[in-house]
């Protein structure tokens, strides 16, 4: 875990070498080694590169982050947040991300994670998240150990590949210098992490947006029972779907193989997760504006709501293009699932 701080000290080399060695202990296969070590090889020495660059950037003065406006949705499994994904994708002045970006929720790479722990975190143990949070969510080099590298690994990979410009390993390796800096000057807390977050954020995804000018709709960024993660979106909505708990049930009944089907355990899962929103909301009581709950089923049936709902995001509802989301046979697909599971059962 000394490759970030052999990095920081400009020594790209050592952190090879450093990265080879710990790829020896990992029990992967000898090609698997040779292509993880080449693809580091290539990244660390455009760290270097790009860190003398930033330093100069840092001295002349801080620039200017454009921050789009931002529509992020929050829900439970199956609880109608691809629907409101494929509405408003559907508007002209929202661009869409067509795959989830990891960087913000659930595992120990995450920047929630980072920052909701960060009181925790000596050095070492700071150096250690950095990087986790640089080898699986932003370049997808890690081994995967679970499903949530698994994830993060392969946006995160996908997006190094498709940097052709270099603005995007270019805004990770600023973040972790930032980082790294504050926590030498002894100013890291929350507060300056989270705005060194905002500024990661809207910096990626200003580029994995292909610098859209318009709304930027990621897909699922943040988890309904970690709303804090809105903390790191700036010029933004979050936007909490609830469905009605008993046709929730009745899809992941049918949609989802894994899905503890015990109706008690589902019941403590979705109470536990409304009060830990609840309890989170209050925290973010100065974002409270900014978060809207949104009824699905309201959703779905009422256009009048969802005109609404469009235009206090900022949106013009008149710009939809109103194709076949919202038609008849879609309806019927929401709507008869707990019927025909209720007949059947």
């Amino acid at each position: 875990m000394k490759v970030l701080r052999i990095l920081k000290k400009k020594d790209s080399s050592s952190a090879v070498i450093c990265f080879k060695d710990a790829l020896v202990n990992t029990g992967i296969s000898s090609s698997a080694e040779k292509n993880l070590y080449t693809a580091f090889s290539m990244l660390a020495g455009e760290l270097q590169n790009l860190s003398d660059k930033f330093e100069k950037n840092i001295n002349s003065g801080e620039e200017e982050v454009y921050s789009a406006p931002k529509i992020i949705l929050s829900g439970m499994n199956w609880s109608g947040t691809g629907a409101l994904y494929d509405y408003f994708r559907e508007f002209s002045c929202v661009k869409a991300l067509p795959y989830e970006q990891r960087l913000w929720k659930e595992s120990d790479y995450s920047l929630v994670w980072g920052y909701n722990n960060l009181e925790n975190l000596d050095d070492e143990k700071l150096s250690e998240y950095l990087l986790r949070f640089f080898l699986v969510p932003i370049t997808g080099l890690a081994i995967p150990r679970n499903w949530q590298d698994v994830f993060g690994s392969r946006v995160g990979f996908a997006n190094i590949r498709n940097d052709k410009s270099g603005l995007y390993s270019a805004a990770a390796a600023e973040f972790i210098e930032k980082i790294l800096e504050l926590k030498d000057k002894q100013q890291l807390n929350k507060t300056s992490f989270i705005n060194r977050a905002v500024e990661l954020s809207d910096k990626i995804l200003d580029i994995v947006s292909d610098n859209f000018k318009g709304h930027i709709l990621p897909d699922n960024a943040v988890h309904l029972s970690d709303i804090e993660t809105f903390r790191f979106f700036s010029n933004a909505y979050l936007l909490c779907v609830f469905r009605d708990p008993r046709s929730n049930y009745a899809a992941r009944f049918h949609e989802n193989v894994r899905f503890n089907r015990d109706p008690e355990a589902y019941v403590k899962y979705y109470r536990e997760t409304r009060e830990s929103f609840i309890s989170k909301k209050e925290e973010l009581e100065s974002l409270s504006d900014r978060i809207i709950e949104v009824q699905f089923e309201e959703f779905i049936l009422s256009d009048e709501f969802r005109n609404n709902l469009s235009t206090k995001i900022g949106l013009d509802f008149t710009d939809w293009k109103n194709t076949n989301i919202l038609s008849p046979m879609f309806l019927k697909k929401m709507f008869t699932t707990i019927r025909s599971f209720m007949i059947r059962k």
